[in-house]
């Protein structure tokens, strides 16, 4: 097996914050939305280069192309049982 991309590796880079973001989260209470989410919203889409208005479109794309992609995937699986 070639190895891909080792998550466990990446993510020890980052446990520290990644931690410290996640206990974030758990005790305000906003799992969903929320000022995390309203945060991450705004310094991505200054990121990518569009207005925050324009995130959720950035988003709602994000999610056809993985349901696509998901789709490929089990149409792949499906044939090669």
């Amino acid at each position: 097996m070639i190895p891909f991309l080792s998550l466990k590796d990446v993510t020890a880079l980052y446990e520290a914050e990644i931690n410290e973001a996640v206990a974030r989260v758990v005790h305000s209470g906003w799992y969903l939305q929320g000022p995390e989410n309203e945060a991450f919203e705004k310094n991505y889409s200054q990121f990518i280069g569009t207005g925050k208005e324009n995130f959720g479109i950035t988003k709602r794309g994000l999610n056809r192309q993985m349901i696509k992609g998901l789709a490929t995937v089990k149409k792949a699986a499906a044939k090669a049982n």
